[in-house]
């Protein structure tokens, strides 16, 4: 077994664990019991997909699917902040109606 090899080896092994862990993660969002939950869950996912991005550029020996990568952590994060934005004004939102409930 030469290096190249036992890399590629270690390379497969390194995305089956990832893929393991996406999918324990997705139903964790799935049955997650607070939103908070499940926007964490989305961003993990879209983190160990970035990662799994990188491996397979790694394997294939292809520089330019780390520019996809980078793309979709600019994706992930632009994503994960209109999600915390819109949970964070609902949140704000149904607080107000709450505490006027209680003022009356």
């Amino acid at each position: 077994m030469n290096l190249e090899n036992a890399q590629n080896f270690v390379f497969f092994i390194s995305l089956v664990v990832l893929s393991i862990s996406i999918i324990a993660i997705f139903f964790r969002a799935v049955i997650g019991p607070k939103v908070t939950d499940r926007i964490i869950c989305v961003n993990m996912i879209g983190t160990k997909v970035i990662i799994m991005i990188c491996i397979i550029s790694g394997v294939l020996k292809e520089s330019f699917i780390i520019d996809i990568a980078l793309l979709y952590a600019l994706l992930n994060f632009v994503s994960m902040v209109v999600l915390t934005y819109a949970y964070q004004y609902s949140y704000l939102k149904n607080k107000d109606k709450a505490s006027a409930r209680r003022k009356k």
